[in-house]
């Protein structure tokens, strides 16, 4: 697909670019150069700044009188006229979305595509309105149709006090399970979703996961195994379901618990945990290591594949480096440089973002225990990879990033439980307490959000300096008293890239609670925290 780029003053066409699939990418695929990726950006080509955006300009020239046109009148280009057709939640943060070129015989239109994709009418805010049409363009695996039968729909969700303990997560029976992971094989040529390390244990692959990130129709969020769900079913509960569209009926797989992801600290979390009395030298220490094993990494090749990732920047040039199978060829000079350029980046990464692996820490999606034997404050977590295999037991330290509230980093019980050993590479939260845990952790849910678990102790602080959670109550969006249309969405996509200060809050943050008395837990800084 080709990524055009705009600017204040120019536009800028690149590509075409390999670009990960979605529902409508498929469903149209026919008109795959009909789409196109725009870009609003600085003249340099980065994301445009309120702190820097051409500050002799004002900005309703900027945005009102430039950006609004492209949005409601469309880009020529080479004499195609593109039109705004939708964004993912993800690329708006990055002030991209996508624009369509209808065919000159008709047969598609940016107005047929949105039909298509669903019945938004019943949503009156266009932020909300905006956000739906999006969830069809989350990257996604297709996998296994299902039929009425196998699904059962609006099942009631666990709420208590106000809460929803089950908030964006349904279940599905092992053998969905099963036939969604064999088509992941298939479509990844028998590794699904190439997140296997260096050494990895083949008998670990045949394991089926227990959890699976899923866009269903107008219903996203978490669906977990139900070993008591007999033959071919799914239970999709009421708080996944977005809208409507019938149109769709295939199984669409965002992400997986195939794997469990290392935990990695950050300037907020260790700032939390330093104003929570945790001790400077511990992360100074941790930090120092760190940079030691990118100084040595070329005396062991699997333990640079491993430092450089394979979810992370430099991915894909792993994967490749691994498949090719050239671990011998790292005093060729193109491969070296390649990986002094990796080494480099992991560098600025841990001077500039204190990114630095926690041992003992991972990084898993949430789910809810189906079999109501977990108790309050009380979680689950069995670790199933190449690396490890155990299940946790005994206090941890669990959140949610970002981390901006003092009370965003909770304590927790990992508990080993018989009735959930078919979980793995989840954290499964009790449906018991008066509040449920995921919403403490920076107001987190179940449909997809990842949870971080540390049962390292350096690096617990004491009982005593655990903080209240902060009550993260929804925001009601604003709705108009008439029925969305797309002139509304672009007012607001201008509006969000125009009043986006959510970077500028965050560095406001960390800045101040290094200079003032009681770091994060400073009222200023609670203020700040909650603007978050």
């Amino acid at each position: 697909m080709y990524q055009l780029y705009v600017t204040p003053t120019g536009m800028y066409l690149d590509g075409p670019y390999l670009d990960k699939s979605n529902r409508v990418m498929r469903q149209y695929k026919e008109y795959s150069s009909h789409f196109l990726h725009v870009s609003f950006v600085e003249e340099d080509g980065t994301q445009i700044s309120h702190s820097n955006v051409l500050a002799d300009i004002p900005h309703t020239v900027i945005y009102e009188d430039r950006f609004a046109g492209f949005f409601k009148e469309g880009i020529r280009i080479a004499g195609r006229l593109f039109k705004f057709l939708a964004f993912s939640n993800s690329s708006l943060k990055e002030g991209r979305v996508l624009f369509f070129h209808e065919p000159t015989d008709g047969a598609v239109t940016c107005e047929s595509i949105r039909a298509w994709m669903g019945d938004f009418s019943m949503i009156k805010s266009p932020a909300r309105y905006a956000a739906r049409m999006g969830q069809a363009f989350t990257s996604t695996a297709s996998t296994v149709k299902v039929n009425s039968k196998e699904v059962v729909m609006s099942v009631p969700d666990v709420e208590r006090n106000g809460y929803n303990f089950s908030d964006g997560v349904g279940t599905i029976s092992q053998e969905i399970a099963n036939d969604i992971w064999a088509e992941l094989q298939k479509l990844n040529k028998g590794i699904a979703r190439n997140k296997v390390s260096v050494g990895r244990n083949e008998a670990l692959l045949d394991l089926v996961p227990s959890a699976f990130q899923i866009r269903f129709g107008g219903a996203k969020g978490m669906v977990s195994v139900d070993p008591s769900l007999q033959g071919r079913k799914m239970k999709i509960r009421k708080s996944m379901i977005k809208f409507n569209a019938p149109n769709s009926t295939i199984i669409e797989i965002a992400d997986d618990s195939s794997v469990c992801r290392e935990a990695y600290f950050n300037r907020q979390v260790i700032l939390i945990l330093e104003d929570m009395g945790v001790g400077k030298q511990v992360f100074l220490d941790l930090q120092r290591k760190a940079v030691r094993e990118l100084a040595v990494m070329w005396n062991n090749p699997e333990k640079l594949a491993e430092l450089a990732g394979k979810d992370g920047a430099f991915g894909n040039f792993v994967r490749l480096w691994e498949n090719l199978g050239i671990f011998q060829w790292t005093n060729n000079d193109f491969i070296r440089q390649s990986f002094e350029h990796i080494r480099a980046y992991l560098l600025k990464e841990i001077k500039y973002r204190a990114r630095i692996k926690i041992p003992g820490g991972w990084t898993l999606f949430g789910v809810l225990d189906e079999t109501g034997t977990l108790k309050e404050g009380q979680i689950f977590v069995q670790l199933s990879s190449p690396a490890v295999s155990k299940i946790i037991a005994g206090p941890v330290l669990i959140y949610r990033s970002p981390c901006i509230h003092p009370g965003d980093i909770q304590p927790a019980i990992a508990v080993n439980c018989p009735q959930l050993h078919h979980m793995r590479n989840v954290v499964v939260f009790s449906q018991f307490g008066k509040r449920d845990l995921p919403s403490k952790l920076g107001g987190g849910d179940l449909d997809g959000d990842m949870f971080s678990i540390i049962e390292n102790r350096a690096f617990f602080p004491h009982p005593s300096a655990f903080r209240a959670a902060a009550e993260y109550t929804a925001t009601k969006p604003i709705e108009l008293d008439h029925p969305v249309t797309m002139d509304d969405i672009a007012d607001f996509i201008l509006f969000y890239m125009q009043h986006d200060k959510l970077g500028i809050i965050a560095r406001r943050h960390l800045a101040l609670a290094d200079q003032v008395d009681g770091g994060s837990t400073h009222p200023d800084c609670l203020l700040l925290s909650n603007l978050y």
